[in-house]
């Protein structure tokens, strides 16, 4: 299968997105920064330099080498990149190192020709055992790590407890896990329930096995799971399904989110299912999902402008479907106390501090004058990429069917490339959000392949009937057959 400029990008991208993972494990650093700016101008310059990285194309057989090298090299870093700070059960640490071993040398013995390493027979067990190390590697980490000092496993296990004994969790205290107060709450004491219903409700689920990372780290692996399902709804070959996914699921560092207990997974796996559900042309399920996604984190408004530039596409019942999830699981609390949800999903981030631990420019900056940037940094950002990115959009929708994979390619760029720029000049990024952008540039890349088989098919049927065919579907050129 022909591989576009338009995949080559998005395939670089998703490697330095990967490269820089690696470095947001322990704090700040200048190589991670500067590896999301690159990302950044990366993707926003991609509809008008696809040709340009057409340059680089490889054929079909070196591109999938490339696939299964990157994943090699995914599989080292999360080996050299190891890091669980918690660690209450070093046996139980033992065995997830150890199987985050295994991964890197079977990854490594499946690069090698089959009479050197693994026969045939060998090899086809080489997927499930990859599958299975990856997945006991995850789910061990709670096990390894069984009360992590940080508040986002405490706003979690407490907040989901008090759902269940008829507690309001945005009228409540928390526990100071630090034993003092701590300069990122506005009142020095976790005073608030920074997170919205719906991610609460992951702990309610969560509660029978006593540790919400549980529902977390199976978030984490369903996504995988629905992004190859995606992947193969739109023919992508099965192998390459499979290292597609594997880009995201064993991302460096993805131990350390599980282990930290942030609540991302749960939003990957709900843009994951938008994802699937659009590859399998259902629209209205589409929109719903995207709409929990909203629902359960504060800073995916960024997709609500992205997706209403859709509007050729979509009706007011669609959009209506987009805000059902935040309706139904905001709406009862607004209704019993609207104060004191405000206060905790907005108030409370609003007056969060800057932090000079953070992989933003804003940290450089300071680092480099002692001053950050101001605050409506973020905001200017956001509309300046949503000024780049809505009219693109729009006129793609205009010209193609919702379910095309070279409209839902770009939408995934456009997202995030939004949210990615927005991280940047903000007052705090860390890991967990920059984990949520290398998801979705590896859904963007998912989509390119589908557009770069949709375009064989169509190229074959066109050349059939003695049309022209496209040379770049973002920009609309056209050239005969040969």
């Amino acid at each position: 299968m022909p591989v576009s400029g338009r995949t080559i990008a998005l395939f670089v991208g998703t490697l330095l997105s990967a490269l820089s993972l690696a470095s947001s494990t322990h704090g700040f650093r200048y190589r991670a920064v500067f590896g999301y700016l690159a990302l950044a101008l990366i993707l926003a310059s991609l509809p008008h330099l696809a040709s340009w990285w057409a340059r680089l194309q490889p054929p079909p057989s070196r591109f999938a080498l490339l696939l299964r090298a990157s994943f090699v090299a995914l599989a080292a870093a999360q080996l050299a990149r190891f890091h669980l700070i918690y660690v209450e059960r070093p046996r139980v640490a033992l065995v997830i190192l150890a199987a985050t071993l295994a991964v890197a040398v079977i990854g490594v013995l499946q690069m090698m020709p089959a009479s050197r390493a693994l026969s045939d027979r060998a090899r086809r067990f080489a997927v499930p055992c990859l599958v299975g190390l990856m997945a006991v590697a995850v789910l061990l980490v709670p096990v390894a790590s069984p009360r992590p000092k940080i508040d986002v496993f405490v706003f979690q296990q407490q907040g989901a407890a008090a759902l269940m004994s008829g507690q309001n969790p945005y009228r409540m205290a928390y526990t100071n896990v630090y034993g003092r107060p701590m300069p990122w709450y506005p009142d020095g004491e976790p005073t608030v329930q920074p997170y919205p219903p719906l991610s609460l409700l992951l702990g309610v689920v969560a509660l029978p096995a006593g540790d919400v990372r549980f529902v977390l780290a199976l978030c984490h692996l369903l996504a995988a799971f629905l992004v190859w399902s995606a992947a193969r709804a739109r023919k992508i070959d099965a192998a390459e399904a499979l290292l597609l996914a594997g880009l995201f699921v064993w991302a460096p560092g993805v131990l350390f989110e599980i282990e930290q207990a942030w609540t991302d997974t749960g939003v990957v796996l709900a843009l994951a299912l938008c994802s699937y559900l659009w590859a399998t042309h259902k629209i209205g399920p589409t929109l719903l999902a995207a709409g929990a996604a909203v629902a359960l984190k504060q800073n995916m408004g960024v997709l609500l402008p992205v997706l209403a530039a859709l509007k050729p596409r979509l009706s007011a019942r669609h959009f209506a479907l987009l805000a059902l999830p935040l309706v139904v699981t905001c709406g009862p609390f607004a209704l019993a106390d609207g104060a004191a949800l405000y206060r905790s999903l907005v108030s409370f981030h609003l007056a969060t501090p800057f932090r000079a631990d953070a992989n933003t420019l804003s940290t450089v900056l300071f680092r480099l004058t002692g001053e950050p940037l101001p605050a409506v940094a973020t905001l200017v950002a956001v509309l300046a990429l949503l000024a780049w990115w809505l009219p693109r959009l729009f006129r793609q929708a205009e010209r193609h069917a919702f379910d095309r994979p070279a409209l839902a390619c770009l939408l995934w760029t456009a997202f995030a490339s939004t949210f990615l720029s927005t991280l940047l000049v903000s007052k705090h990024a860390f890991y967990n959000y920059f984990y949520l952008v290398h998801f979705t540039v590896v859904l963007a890349l998912v989509w390119s392949r589908a557009a770069d088989v949709e375009g064989v098919v169509k190229d074959g049927l066109a050349c059939a009937r003695g049309r022209r065919r496209p040379v770049d579907l973002w920009r609309g050129r056209w050239r005969a057959c040969s």
